[in-house]
């Protein structure tokens, strides 16, 4: 069998106007046996969310006057509810269910159409907070690259990197809460765009959804890509805090080497220069046996720093190895020779004396 499509009559409208460019007409049709109230027209359209925390906000002051100002036709909508009401009472059987059926259309009507109107506030509330989250997603990311490209102390001690690492690990933790309020916000957005969506009688629903929907999701796959690229900045960063762990103990090891090297030409300098010649010979000794360890020290650390593979530090680590492994040939054969001449002369003038 088939339906038969009733035939509607607008027989009223309500029109509300809240400045030039915001208007909303809400029509009172009329069929057989039910009245129903539309949203015939309405600027800015109903699932309008903006695409800027400034958007949003002015969107959301339109809204909360538009519902003030439905607010004052409360009183004509109970007028028509009241006259439906009347209608029933002057009916006569059969038609009096045909009453009844259309008073109930029509203060159902009423309440799904602030249903919907209530559903845009919440969404619209929900998108402001979206974009202030947003807004203090992209600060905080921002204060972290900046911390990434200008604070990390690349040239200070190990201690120094890991408060640097203490320090951005918690504005890290920061970013992944706000991180995960946002994307929560943009999901519950796109839950309440769909809901919304079908509850408007509009030929253009379907691509309203999408469109609102893809608001959301185009920022929440920029939010996504700014903390994986800070992400992967940070590893970058970790690996430098690691390395500097890692070597700080041989670069401690080869300053004190360094220290005892410089020392120790001295005072060779100082001992050919004006000690007598047999505690001359007893300190060279002295020396060279300090020597052979520090040489030991060394030659430790050069063999460390060839197993750091990967260690950013490791290939000047070696550089500084070797010029200091050439110092020392230089100073050990100085010493040799001071060492074997102040023999030479200790044992001369004891073999003067027999």
């Amino acid at each position: 069998m088939t339906e038969v499509k009733r035939a509607t009559t607008t027989i009223s409208t309500i029109a509300i106007r809240a400045g030039e460019a915001t208007r909303i007409v809400v029509a009172v049709l009329k069929s057989v046996n039910w009245v129903q109230l539309r949203i015939d027209e309405m600027h800015p359209r109903m699932l309008d969310i903006g695409r800027s925390a400034n958007d949003t906000a002015r969107l959301l002051d339109i809204h909360s006057d538009l519902m003030e100002r439905l607010k004052s036709k409360q009183e004509q909508i109970e007028e028509l509810l009241a006259q439906a009401d009347r209608l029933v009472t002057e009916q006569q059987e059969p038609e009096v269910a045909v009453y009844e059926a259309m008073a109930d259309s029509l203060g159902s009507a009423w309440k799904d159409l602030n249903r919907q109107l209530q559903l845009r506030g919440n969404l619209l509330e929900e998108t402001l907070r979206f974009y202030e989250l947003s807004n203090q997603h992209e600060h905080v990311v921002k204060h972290l690259n900046g911390k990434l490209t200008s604070g990390v102390p690349t040239y200070g001690t190990a201690d120094d990197m890991r408060r640097f690492a203490a320090e951005f690990e918690q504005a890290r933790k920061d970013l992944i809460d706000v991180t995960a309020l946002a994307m929560d916000s943009g999901a519950s957005i796109i839950g309440q765009t769909r809901v919304l969506g079908m509850m408007v009688d509009n030929p253009e629903r379907p691509r309203e959804i999408v469109d609102t929907c893809l608001v959301i999701e185009e920022v929440m796959l920029r939010l996504a890509e700014q903390w994986k690229t800070t992400e992967l900045s940070w590893e970058v960063e970790q690996a430098k805090v690691g390395a500097k762990e890692e070597t700080e103990p041989l670069w401690r090891d080869l300053e004190a080497v360094d220290r005892w090297l410089t020392t120790a030409q001295q005072e060779i300098i100082r001992l050919s220069a004006g000690a007598e010649v047999s505690q001359a010979s007893q300190q060279f000794d002295h020396l060279f046996t300090d020597a052979k360890q520090q040489q030991s020290t060394l030659r430790r650390v050069s063999q460390a720093s060839e197993r750091l593979i990967g260690n950013a530090e490791s290939g000047q680590l070696t550089d500084r190895c070797v010029n200091l492994k050439r110092r020392f040939d230089e100073f050990l054969r100085d010493l040799e020779t001071r060492r074997k001449n102040a023999l030479e002369v200790t044992q001369f003038f004891q073999s003067s004396n027999v």
